[in-house]
């Protein structure tokens, strides 16, 4: 079994943690202002400190680490996981961002409380690996995605070049 975490907690809970415990309170102060005043602007702001709070602590859509077996992928933060097995996996896309240093990647479609992570690769440790075990799970799932194939095109034209 692989496993990869962030490089140091502590980047982690910046980035990921503080931001969204301070949307929830955001949250709150607005739901007390919409009740108050009524305004759509509060409701907006609602929205989006909810949709913040739930992507972090509810559907897990920023992990803390990834970790792979052989036989599946497990997405892990806060002592909870989600757990894919190759097998069952029917669809998953991934979309680089940033020159890959950042991942969103959605399997079986994504929903609300599983399925779609951000994977921030430039925090995880040994990131070169991460997104080499990343991109051959999306092969296993999705042999004929054009992503892997461009993946693959890149590598071997760095290795022909390093020759």
């Amino acid at each position: 079994m692989k496993e990869y975490t962030y490089q140091k907690m502590s980047h982690y809970w910046i980035q990921i943690v503080f931001p969204s415990l301070l949307a929830g309170c955001v949250g709150v102060y607005g739901f007390v202002k919409l009740i108050q005043l009524w305004q759509p602007a509060y409701l907006l702001l609602c929205m989006v400190c909810v949709y913040t709070f739930w992507n972090v602590f509810i559907s897990l859509s920023n992990p803390s680490g990834i970790s792979f077996d052989g036989k599946g992928v497990t997405f892990y933060t806060f002592s909870r996981k989600h757990t894919y097995s190759i097998d069952q996996l029917h669809a998953m896309h991934m979309h680089p961002i940033a020159g890959n240093t950042k991942v969103y990647i959605t399997l079986d479609n994504g929903g609300i409380r599983a399925g779609r992570y951000w994977v921030r690769i430039s925090e995880f440790d040994h990131k070169n690996e991460l997104l080499d075990q990343l991109y051959e799970l999306y092969a296993m799932v999705e042999p004929d995605a054009l992503a892997v194939r461009a993946y693959r095109q890149g590598i071997e034209r760095i290795n022909k070049k390093s020759i």
